[in-house]
């Protein structure tokens, strides 16, 4: 097994912890056909990278045309939700926010920036100058050195202004509990048969969080929801805070 290839690093460090943990998981794997991980464009099979798919929707390619490529449900509610907010949520919607960052941020600033090392808040400032779009931007910072995907996190981090000494007290800090999305009716059994069993409370609403990394959480998906017109932004922010989906059928 090449341990080059991003979905054997990914695996081979689930198996580690596995391990490491003493765990009764099983790791069964699945070979990946047809589509590579890079893979950039997507052709009339059914099989197409995540990769492909992003770029698709980024250039604008109607979801029609790539709807055989994701599951139906997915293919709804991405419609539905173009078709409600007119958009859907690409870099190039927040390049405008990073760049203000940026430009406005001296040099020491952008050095508190996460994942900002080695100089390279030099190359921030000098590149964003040039670049009309987020992906004009990210060729021009791109080099052996910084990949594309180191790059892509850097720009996050600029964009939710996240800094090395949040990161650090965020992790020195640790999980101070854990947070429910959704769960089904076996789900909810199995939750209460394991309640003795958790060393952290499991919380329902997003407003009981505290601490460093919930701050985090919510700067994040308040910064995600920019881009959509007032009422739908607000909508999207309140959706944060709502309980958890709970499935009953299942």
């Amino acid at each position: 097994m090449s341990l080059t290839e991003p979905n054997n690093i990914l695996g081979y460090h689930y198996v580690k912890a596995i391990t490491d943990q003493r765990s009764p998981i099983k790791a069964i794997t699945t070979k990946r056909i047809q589509a590579h991980f890079h893979e950039q464009s997507i052709s009339s099979n059914h099989i197409a990278s995540a990769t492909s798919i992003r770029k698709a929707i980024n250039e604008g390619t109607p979801l029609a045309d790539i709807a055989h490529t994701m599951p139906t449900a997915t293919v709804n509610l991405l419609t539905n939700y173009q078709k409600e907010n007119k958009l859907l949520h690409t870099w190039d919607l927040y390049y405008p926010f990073v760049q203000y960052k940026i430009l406005s941020s001296s040099c020491e600033q952008l050095r508190d920036i996460y994942e900002c090392e080695e100089g390279l808040e030099y190359r921030l400032k000098e590149t964003i100058k040039f670049a009309p779009t987020y992906t004009d931007w990210i060729d021009l910072l791109k080099t052996k050195r910084y990949t594309r995907t180191r790059l892509q996190r850097l720009a996050t981090h600029v964009l939710t202004n996240t800094t090395k000494e949040e990161m650090q007290s965020a992790h020195s800090e640790g999980l101070r509990h854990i947070q429910l999305l959704g769960f089904t009716t076996k789900g909810q059994q199995f939750l209460k048969q394991t309640r003795k069993q958790r060393n952290l409370p499991i919380l329902t609403k997003r407003a009981k969080a505290t601490g460093r990394i919930a701050e985090l959480e919510e700067r994040a998906a308040i910064i995600y929801a920019q881009p959509l017109l007032t009422h739908a932004r607000n909508s999207a922010i309140k959706a944060e805070f709502t309980p958890p989906i709970q499935l009953n059928k299942y």
